[in-house]
């Protein structure tokens, strides 16, 4: 998808790829590279400061809910010897996140320290602020969710996830009596394949997730996954939705 090329094309499932930002005309004519044009310069800003500070709770301030994710950030930040420095940073694009309106600039980011990827969104939190989402970048970065789905003994835990409902799950590989679909889950900003995970139908239901999912749409969700019996092999987990705690990333 080419960055800013509308608010249909920056649907939350999908990452930007760079590209040409446009003429001025085109701009003007296109929400979604207004905002380009926007948040291109102020998230590189917020990115460069957030690294320039020499601090965790320095840092912190460039981060949404800071008192929250300082002790996360003080956690991560242990796997270092000191704390990293910026070697470039590049735009992606704009995205808008539909539950919440907000529209929030997708940067990769690099660091001295290192050869990984920092994926990063610096999200327009009010009009003329922008900040750093601490809670998806690490989610990405320690790839918490496939850490999760590799572990039947994992306790249930809360992700941010881009869902999709697929198709009825093949009965040879239902682990439940009854129709069971399948379940597409993506952390945002991944460009790795979706993991598929199965749901009951009456679980489907009672968590709103039949509604909230319709005509294949693909939305960001705060779910709790967790690590359930099978109904026919007791002695054998699967991973599921356990709880639908909200919608939007925000």
């Amino acid at each position: 998808m080419n960055p800013a090329a509308g608010e249909q094309a920056a649907a939350p499932a999908v990452l930007p790829e760079g590209g040409e930002s446009g003429t001025d005309e085109a701009a003007s004519d296109n929400p979604g590279k207004r905002m380009a044009a926007i948040l291109e310069p102020i998230g590189t800003e917020v990115i460069e400061s957030f690294y320039k500070a020499e601090g965790i709770d320095e840092r912190a301030s460039f981060v949404i809910d800071p008192s929250e994710n300082q002790p996360k950030m003080e956690a991560y930040y242990r796997r270092y010897q000191s704390l990293p420095t910026l070697r470039k940073v590049s735009f992606r694009g704009p995205m808008r996140d539909a539950a919440s309106g907000r529209w929030f600039g997708v940067f990769d980011v690099f660091e001295n320290e290192n050869e990984e990827v920092h994926r990063w969104c610096v999200v327009q939190v009010r009009p003329g602020e922008m900040k750093l989402d601490w809670v998806i970048y690490q989610q990405l970065i320690d790839e918490s969710l496939d850490r999760f789905l590799a572990d039947p003994a994992a306790p249930p835990k809360e992700f941010r996830l881009v869902i999709r409902k697929g198709d009825e799950a093949p009965s040879d590989q239902n682990p439940w009596p009854g129709t069971t679909w399948e379940l597409q889950l993506s952390p945002p900003l991944d460009t790795a394949a979706p993991r598929i995970l199965q749901v009951k139908d009456s679980e489907l239901q009672s968590l709103g997730l039949d509604q909230a999912l319709i005509g294949g749409n693909a939305r960001i969700g705060r779910v709790e996954l967790s690590w359930v019996p099978s109904d026919l092999e007791p002695l054998t987990r699967v991973p599921t939705v356990t709880k639908v705690l909200g919608w939007g990333a925000w």
